[in-house]
């Protein structure tokens, strides 16, 4: 809100909308790495048939592996919230006119 808001002049929720398309963005970039990562870690693709992919086992536990990873990109996005200062700014007096 304090860099983008102010930049492209936009409302608290409009900011917080935009860093969060931006960060849904980077996730999805991500996929492929951790593909890659995965796969180097030696964890084999399942190889599901069309069936086993939809079958309410598979499904629940693709939902609870969204829902874990949306967690964890959302507490990484958090992460700089720590570098922040914390002081309250002060306000520039307002020229008298």
């Amino acid at each position: 809100d304090s860099t983008l808001g102010v930049l492209l002049g936009i409302s608290t929720m409009a900011a917080a909308a935009l860093g969060n398309a931006m960060s849904n963005a980077i996730g999805m970039g991500a996929h492929g790495g951790i593909e890659r990562i995965v796969a180097r870690l030696g964890i084999p693709d399942p190889h599901l048939t069309l069936a086993q992919m939809r079958s309410p086992r598979a499904m629940a536990v693709k939902t609870i592996g969204s829902i874990f990873g949306v967690t964890v990109g959302c507490l990484m996005g958090m992460f700089p919230l720590l570098f922040m200062n914390k002081q309250p700014r002060e306000r520039e007096p307002e020229p008298a006119t």
